[in-house]
């Protein structure tokens, strides 16, 4: 079953239900060698959101969801993989 590391908005539970109902939050999480940024925008421009910059030295927390993997192809496209906004790290 794929894992996703939610870091911001994702990290409320709430949040990440409203989009995918059958993630299951297993555990925290924290990846090194990277650092939150709040330079991005969404789709079209306007509003904002977080990403992740590799930085040495750094670490962001956040939670472990499992989900299935038509549930995480619904979370890539609701996050603009597809767009170029976001891209799988590891």
């Amino acid at each position: 079953m794929p894992r996703y590391f939610a870091y911001c908005t994702l990290l409320e539970r709430d949040e990440m239900q409203r989009f995918c109902p059958n993630a299951r939050a297993t555990e925290i999480g924290t990846v090194s060698g990277w650092r939150v940024s709040f330079a991005a925008h969404g789709l079209g421009g306007s509003g904002g959101g977080c990403h992740l910059l590799p930085e040495a030295g750094h670490i962001v927390h956040g939670l472990i969801y499992e989900m299935d993997d038509t549930t995480l192809a619904q979370l890539d496209d609701i996050s603009g993989v597809g767009q170029g906004m976001y891209q799988q790290i590891a």
